[in-house]
């Protein structure tokens, strides 16, 4: 959010450097520029080496080198062992760079927040915890044998030199010490944070249940959490040496210094006043940012000038040493340079000169002459401009864009990348990407990257051929297209190329889209009759359910291509990862394939994705068709993902009445390390006399499977179209804990806990109650869909997405 406000506003460009690399000592006090140092929180960090030394170590040269290149376009990392080979940095000048960051420690005690929000936060926050000294008093009792117990535990795996300085006091660690100790501290926390009431004894997760009702009467109290700063400082205003070793020289501190070429001194430091920190970072931001400093300015515009042209004057964007590239028109660029700097470092002037230029405005289908294929083949001198395919980001937000699920917010916590929002704004897992963005050269996310790929595979149009999602988008475009039910074939097929292509389609595009409209339709009415449209889900029960005492009066119909597909419910609470999922329900048919009939979900059937869904198994399932299953996404014991079946080995036919549950839990048995169990209940609602069946399953997820990014979806999933359920359900219980078969909602004798969500019939089909909205798929499902005109316009826009018109700018 801070780097998207920064360009938006225009901000100048030397004050955007001088804050990511020194915003700690600029201005503390202001969380909109305390939080540009979370530009030193992007090495790799590794969660859980014992090595925390070289870990310190390996982060402090990444900031450098990437700083380096990114800032100042020299590969200082080339010179850490020995001088640099082509360039004028010495090994020196490496360390003298590094010097500047030597003192940097992460910070997880900080808040984003302005110093009168922290002042009142501290006022509320006193006025709760005298409130509550008492229960407070009894929890610290009852947890701190377990914290120290799990501290020094967890102490044992790291050096002994290490353990030995992590646990002296504060006041008498050094700067490097307490650099170290950080990284302890974050493993030692982790583990402290996993003390989870589910896994202890049972009186002392009695005794803890007890004491958290004593602070329930002051919840109302107690303040809403600051955010946490995700931000660096330094250590203070001592400073961890900065040492290396060469061959010929040992140096033991090094101190913070410029390329030696230009200036062999010392940099002048002056520590801030009234912070405890040495100012090193503002004296080098200072320096990056000076009027006169071509290496920045040259950079930056150049990095402009790649976005723009895909290629920039300096084709080697981070490398203007020795061996990048020379530029292809160094007095522009120069001259560019200069002005950049003139009009206030205004990145917005910057674009607006470029894209005004005769240069950017040529066009991409010129026949190039014969002297320009001689002389520069490959576009050099710019004598005509590059087609340019999109990249991930920019083929992700355009099928968003014109499908008309792109959501307009700006800012705030990022989503699963199944969300409509712009691609910055999506989760980017280092080591598990989504399919689509990985597909199209996004990049990896491991370190700074100069020039983004942009490879053209035959991987890339067999996604968008077959891939799921954009195949949901071009449904998405249908639907879009649709609204309007009288528009005739001309006048969607007209609007389809305005979507797709910016604009109108020839005649004789028109002529064959609204001839193909024609002629699919009437294709898939042949193959697929039309199932006729449902007006009210609601229907008597006792035809399906019989005469059982526990059977259904009413029940919902859930009907795959009727406007009754599947129901997003809004729930003013989340389940907890052990919880119970109940439901009487009536199945009529099963997929012909492997996909499964879910009943209800919270998961989008992303294997990388958390989530859960309890449901039956189909024609071509590995587990057997009617088999009732929990499928869960979350956590393995190493905090990986992980994605797990729980098959139970019950049998639910179609057309029969059944009651079904499941309970989840992540508490393991005594004879299992990691994860838990899924206990599954059945009971045939047609025979009065049937018995009731059960089964319990292990899992070894140990949680994260419970996604509140997800709705609870009864009838299927969440943006997802080969789940539904096709068939009755008449009521849908969840509860917050494990319940055993006393007192599960169905013909108990038992008090059971008050169920978080418990819906009937009557309930789900009312159109007055605003927690429950009908929704339709997204994408294709093997059941016949309801449309004809509907598939025949989505299979056009599907087309449309497939060419080089939309993939390619020119």
């Amino acid at each position: 959010d801070y780097v998207v406000r920064s360009f938006n506003a225009d901000k100048p460009y030397d004050q955007f450097v001088r804050e990511q690399l020194a915003g700690d000592e600029l201005n503390p006090d202001d969380p909109n520029v305390l939080i540009a140092t979370s530009y030193l929180r992007n090495p790799i960090y590794e969660y859980n080496s014992a090595d925390t030394e070289s870990q310190r170590q390996n982060i402090i040269n990444e900031i450098s080198d990437t700083s380096g290149e990114l800032f100042l376009g020299l590969s200082f990392g080339c010179a850490r062992c020995h001088d640099h080979k082509f360039d004028p940095i010495l090994q020196k000048d490496c360390y003298r760079l590094q010097a500047f960051f030597t003192p940097v420690i992460w910070r997880e005690d900080l808040k984003l927040a302005t110093p009168e929000q922290k002042r009142t936060y501290e006022e509320e926050m006193k006025r709760w915890e005298e409130a509550t000294a008492g229960p407070r008093a009894k929890l610290d009792a009852l947890m701190k044998p377990k914290i120290t117990s799990s501290q020094k535990n967890t102490a044992k795996r790291f050096p002994q030199p290490v353990q030995d300085f992590y646990w002296k006091p504060e006041q008498d660690k050094t700067p490097l010490e307490k650099q170290v100790s950080y990284f302890v501290q974050r493993q030692l926390d982790e583990k402290v944070d996993a003390l989870k009431p589910e896994k202890f004894k049972l009186e002392e997760k009695a005794a803890y249940e007890a004491i958290m009702k004593e602070f329930a009467p002051y919840e109302a109290m107690k303040p809403a959490p600051l955010p946490v700063a995700f931000v660096a400082t330094d250590v203070g205003r001592d400073v961890p040496p900065t040492s290396y070793k060469s061959r010929k020289v040992t140096a033991d501190d090094v101190k913070p210094g410029f390329l030696s070429i230009l200036d062999p001194t010392d940099a002048k430091i002056t520590p801030p006043e009234k912070l405890n920190s040495t100012g090193r970072r503002t004296a080098l931001a200072n320096w990056i940012t000076r009027p006169d400093n071509q290496l920045s300015t040259r950079v930056i515009v150049n990095r402009v000038w790649q976005y723009h042209f895909g290629r920039g004057l300096v084709a080697t964007t981070s490398d203007f040493g020795k061996l990048g590239e020379k530029p292809s028109h160094p007095e522009l660029l120069d001259w560019l340079a200069t002005e950049f700097v003139k009009n206030g470092w205004s990145i917005k002037w910057l674009h607006r000169t470029i894209m005004n230029s005769a240069t950017y405005q040529q066009t991409a289908r010129r026949q190039p002459p014969q002297v320009a294929l001689l002389k520069d083949p490959e576009n050099r001198w710019l004598w005509r401009m590059n087609p340019r395919r999109l990249d991930s980001d920019q083929a992700r937000d355009a099928l968003l864009t014109i499908s008309g699920e792109m959501s307009p917010d700006a800012g705030g916590p990022s989503a699963d990348a199944t969300r409509g929002r712009r691609t910055v704004y999506t989760k980017k897992i280092r080591n598990s990407q989504d399919e689509f963005l990985h597909s199209f050269d996004a990049p990896p996310g491991y370190a700074s990257v100069a020039k983004r790929d942009e490879t053209t595979t035959a991987l890339q149009s067999l996604l968008m051929m077959n891939g799921d999602w954009p195949l949901q988008r071009a449904r998405a475009m249908a639907n879009r297209l649709l609204k309007d039910p009288a528009a005739k074939p001309d006048d969607v097929a007209r609007k389809a190329f305005e979507l797709v292509y910016s604009r109108p389609p020839t005649p004789r595009e028109l002529s064959s889209s609204a001839s193909f409209l024609k002629q699919q339709e009437a294709l898939l009415k042949q193959e697929h009759p039309e199932i006729p449209m449902l007006t009210n889900p609601l229907v008597d029960a006792k035809d399906l359910f019989g005469s059982h005492p526990l059977a259904a009066t009413k029940a919902v119909a859930f009907k795959p291509g009727t406007a009754f597909e599947k129901m997003r419910v809004t729930m003013g609470e989340t389940e907890g990862e052990t919880f119970t999922v109940e439901a009487v329900v009536y199945l009529d048919s099963l997929y012909p394939n492997a996909a499964v009939r879910t009943i209800a979900s919270r998961w989008n059937s992303d294997e990388h994705v958390k989530g859960w869904s309890f449901g039956i198994t189909s024609t071509a399932s590995r587990y057997k068709a009617n088999n009732l299953i929990v499928q869960l996404s979350g956590d393995d014991f190493q905090g990986s993902q992980l994605y797990q079946v729980v098959a139970s080995d019950i049998r639910i036919p179609v057309k029969t009445p059944y009651y079904v549950a499941a309970v989840i839990t992540n508490t393991p048995p005594e004879d299992q390390k990691f994860g838990g169990t899924v206990t599954f209940y059945a009971l045939d609602l047609s025979n009065p006399k049937a018995e009731w069946q059960t089964a319990t399953q292990k899992h070894i997820l140990t949680g994260g499977y419970v996604n509140p990014d997800h709705g609870l979806i009864i009838g299927g999933r969440e943006r997802e179209a080969k789940s539904l359920w096709d068939g009755a359900i008449s009521r849908v219980v969840v509860t917050n804990s494990a319940l055993p078969k006393s007192q599960l909602s169905f013909g108990t004798k038992e008090a059971a806990p008050r169920s978080m969500f418990d819906a009937q019939a009557e309930t789900l089909a009312s159109t007055s109650e605003p927690r429950f909205v009908w929704e339709k798929s997204k994408v294709k499902d093997p059941s016949p869909r309801s449309s004809a005109k509907h598939e025949a316009l989505a299979d056009l826009c599907h087309a449309l997405i497939n060419s080089n018109e939309f993939i390619y700018l020119h």
